[in-house]
């Protein structure tokens, strides 16, 4: 069975909430353009990949713009290492992605939204900014979803 899923990274630490708050908004929302998850760690997200077709996945980044602001990228474009590449996590979303591809597990067709992020201090809130931001990042997902390949 091909399906579509979204996956939201991040964690209770301050803008590191913003994946996760993308995925509640598509699930008020009732969208059913997709399976929806959120995880803490990317490398949780190889086992979810078994029958997935496209891959949205978003995820905080800090690239140097903007808090808020949105970078869309694929999986294999260059650009995707500087702007993915630290990580909070035991390993970057950029080394699971690659690790996926190794594996034969990763689908043809992945969208990563990285979201710049400003502090993501433990059990702080996030960045008014990012709160507003999260129902435009939800409706470009769908937005996404809705081009058929």
């Amino acid at each position: 069975m091909n399906q579509d899923l979204v996956i939201g990274i991040g964690s209770p630490h301050g803008d590191d909430q913003v994946g996760w708050r993308v995925i509640a908004h598509l699930e008020q929302q009732g969208q059913g353009l997709a399976a929806l998850q959120t995880l803490v760690d990317p490398i949780d997200l190889i086992e979810q990949l078994e029958g997935i077709s496209r891959l949205v996945i978003v995820d905080g980044c800090r690239s140097g713009q903007e808090v808020g602001m949105l970078t869309r990228l694929e999986a294999d474009d260059p650009r995707f290492t500087e702007v993915t590449g630290h990580s909070t996590h035991r390993i970057s979303l950029s080394e699971t992605l690659d690790l996926a591809r190794a594996l034969g597990r990763l689908p043809g067709w992945v969208k990563v939204f990285g979201v710049e992020v400003g502090q993501c201090r433990p059990q702080a809130a996030m960045d008014p900014r990012l709160e507003q931001a999260v129902p435009r990042i939800a409706q470009e997902i769908c937005n996404e979803l809705d081009q058929r390949p």
